[in-house]
């Protein structure tokens, strides 16, 4: 492993904050800080399969209502202790980065065990080409099982990269036990082509599929909330099926989640505790869109029933399986608890909301009565609903393999049965565009006696005797009450504290709430609005109620406001719903962070031979201050260290950095645009003294913010 000598220039972030798969953001550490440790050379190379063959056989499997397999997991052991390489940096945080090469596959993805992230530590997953990135995960995704999964990846050749600050009270420890050939990969963004023919995935399932989001799903946004889409673990081997978050008589938002007993009851605990689940996989709009669209997931579930009894655990009874996830889901997520129906009663109308094919969203539309079925000659008599698909305004909806377990919903949007199969499909006569939903009445009680084989248990804990009851949506949080109410005005605004982050509900379309807040004169005011339900937007006003900045990136982005240099006095933030948008019981975070402003120190340094003499390992605040400013330091270099590492970052415009030597001569620069951090690394053991320079490209400057 390699050490290096770091002059920090600007802030140096060497720890991320920690804030389940659920996933905080941010980029790995190489990203920003490039290292020159050779990661290929202990690189694992996975073995070769027949990407072609194991498509056609799945084609082939899912033709026949079968759970449609993802891909062919390879067992590894492969851990920081045996595996990749460390390297240290000089204040002894420490960066672990392994490179996997899997031939021939569109995607991957990785499975662990003995799984402990400490707090402030963080592991990122991405390509080779560092197009596609997932992450950070960190102590919010440790559990008692130990167990983990990270999502699909769009790459054969993939890096781990773990960051670990040198004061974390525990070593981080994961073992990865599983690398994936998701050879049934959904399309992958514009940036990567396959080569290999499609099977699976964004884009390929039956033309004649209708996405959620076309005019045949404005009725039912909220049951679309509620389905989503399992990457399943079963030993070596990945599936898709489909399923929905489902509400329970106690109204109190128990994770459970309804899908069909062939799509895993059997697996292992273990394996369940890998499942990953992908909410929001689907189209903005009626049409696919030039590439596939993001999602959010959670990783990790515990079996509670099933229409299991043994042996038999795949032709019996209404084919349902009942599991609950093993961590809470964020409120970003928008999820809906689905209502169902477990009297026995039809529907004339209704809806499937399904994943063909391990395809984004699609719904599917029937007009005529259900009619009580079983599904093939070994189930029992009246087991499973029939719902005979209609072509609609936008296309002809049907289902395919990946659908398993999807719910269907009846005209009060009720769940009423989920999806075993059938013989619908695109190209099938219009008699055959039909399929078979194991009914949630017989799941109720009828399938065993145990509580493991019923659904009544757990949907009705309290024996209350409901068999029906609406959806609803997610719970409010712990400390989400709209304790700083009634401030809908800047008169009545609720007074905050810098520093504390405060979680309130735009309750209402026409709820406005107001904070205000002091500061003494020479102040950096930065406030972060996060964990939108929906499109929230924020401004910042005086106390004479002019508006000073706004924020408004649509969406469920987070919004950010900055105010250097502000002068002394009370500060107003607004945040309204755009549109008029809101939630009842989705709760917003806001904060609002203060620093004293910096100044245009040490001056004068605008050349070589006035340079400031600094510290390595030091951080240097300081201003670009005009449009001809520019700042020289020098440090010496006495250790004879192998590299040089000089950092510019916290950047308010475009600025550049150069790294000299005694003599003036350039040795190095970083010129990234915008305001990306700037990094220089400099391979040396020459002693002496060097020289730094700090431009504003094209005149860039600021008179308040620093680098």
């Amino acid at each position: 492993m390699k050490k290096l000598t770091f002059l920090m220039i600007g802030l140096l972030l060497l720890s991320f904050a920690a804030s389940a798969q659920i996933s905080r953001g941010g980029k790995p550490f190489s990203f920003q800080y490039p290292l020159n440790d050779n990661i290929d050379a202990a690189k694992q190379v996975m073995p070769l399969i027949d990407v072609s063959a194991l498509r056609n056989r799945a084609r082939e499997i899912y033709a026949k209502g079968e759970m449609l397999p993802a891909g062919q997991i390879f067992p590894v052991s492969l851990s920081p202790e045996n595996s990749g390489v460390w390297t240290v940096l000089p204040n002894k945080d420490r960066v672990w980065r392994l490179s996997v090469h899997v031939p021939d596959a569109p995607a991957t993805s990785l499975y662990y065990e003995n799984f402990y992230i400490p707090e402030g530590a963080v592991l990122y997953v991405y390509n080779a080409e560092k197009t596609h990135l997932i992450g950070s995960f960190g102590a919010h995704n440790n559990n008692e099982s130990k167990l983990f999964a990270t999502e699909i990846i769009y790459t054969g050749d993939c890096v781990i990269e773990y960051y670990e600050p040198a004061n974390v009270k525990q070593k981080g420890t994961f073992t990865i036990t599983g690398i994936a050939n998701v050879y049934n990969a959904p399309e992958p963004p514009s940036y990567i082509k396959l080569q290999n023919p499609k099977c699976c995935g964004f884009g390929t399932s039956g033309t004649c599929n209708v996405n959620v989001n076309c005019p045949e799903g404005a009725a039912w946004t909220n049951q679309r909330n509620s389905v989503a889409r399992i990457l399943i673990k079963n030993g070596a081997s990945q599936g898709y099926c489909s399923g929905a978050l489902i509400n329970n008589v106690a109204q109190n938002c128990k994770n459970y989640f309804l899908t069909a007993n062939h799509c895993g009851a059997a697996v292992t605990a273990a394996d369940k505790s890998q499942w990953v689940f992908y909410f929001n996989y689907q189209s903005a709009g009626c049409t696919n869109g030039a590439s596939e669209p993001g999602s959010n997931t959670i990783t990790g579930c515990t079996m509670r029933s099933s229409a299991s009894n043994g042996a038999n655990s795949n032709v019996f009874g209404s084919d349902f399986l009942l599991v609950e996830f093993n961590s809470a889901i964020p409120a970003a997520y928008n999820v809906y608890y689905a209502g169902f129906d477990a009297s026995g009663t039809g529907s004339n109308s209704g809806v499937g909301i399904h994943h063909p094919a391990g395809d984004i969203k699609k719904i599917s539309t029937y007009s005529a009565a259900l009619t009580s079925r079983r599904y093939y000659s070994q189930l029992p008599d009246n087991s499973h609903w029939q719902a005979n698909w209609v072509a609609t305004v936008t296309n002809q909806g049907i289902t395919e393999g990946g659908s398993s377990g999807s719910p269907l919903f009846n005209a009060a949007g009720r769940i009423v049965g989920k999806l075993s199969g059938g013989p619908s499909g695109c190209t099938v006569v219009a008699a055959n565009k039909n399929d078979y939903y194991g009914k949630v009445s017989y799941d109720w009680i009828t399938n065993g006696a145990a509580a493991s084989q019923q659904l009544k248990p757990w949907l009705d804990p309290a024996n209350t005797g409901t068999t029906s009851i609406a959806g609803r949506a997610a719970c409010v949080a712990a400390g989400c009450p709209d304790i700083q109410e009634p401030n809908n005005t800047q008169a009545t605004a609720g007074t905050i504290v810098a520093g504390t982050a405060y979680n309130a509900l735009i309750a209402t379309s026409t709820d406005n709430d107001y904070y205000k807040f002091t500061v003494a004169t020479g102040t950096n005011i930065s406030v972060s609005l996060t964990t939108l339900p929906f499109d929230y937007d924020m401004q910042l006003l005086n106390s004479a109620g002019v508006l000073l900045g706004s924020s408004a990136n649509g969406g469920t982005t987070s919004e950010t406001i900055t105010l250097n240099n502000a002068a002394a006095g009370t500060y107003t933030v607004r945040v309204f719903g755009y549109n008029g948008a809101f939630s009842a019981t989705q709760c917003y975070n806001l904060k609002v962070t203060t620093t004293a402003a910096c100044s245009n120190t040490p001056e004068p340094n605008e050349s070589l031979a006035a340079a400031a003499v600094i510290s390595t390992n030091t951080d240097v605040n300081s201003q670009i201050a005009t449009a001809t400013d520019l700042d020289w330091y020098k440090f010496t270099n006495t250790a004879a260290q192998p590299n040089i590492y000089v950092t510019l970052a916290n950047l308010p415009f475009d600025y550049d950095v150069y790294l000299y030597n005694s003599a003036g001569v350039l040795l190095g620069s970083s010129t990234a645009g915008s305001t990306t951090s700037e990094a220089i690394i400099y391979n040396t053991t020459t002693v002496g003294t060097y020289h730094v320079r700090v431009i504003g490209y094209n005149g860039a400057f600021s008179t308040s913010a620093c680098y």
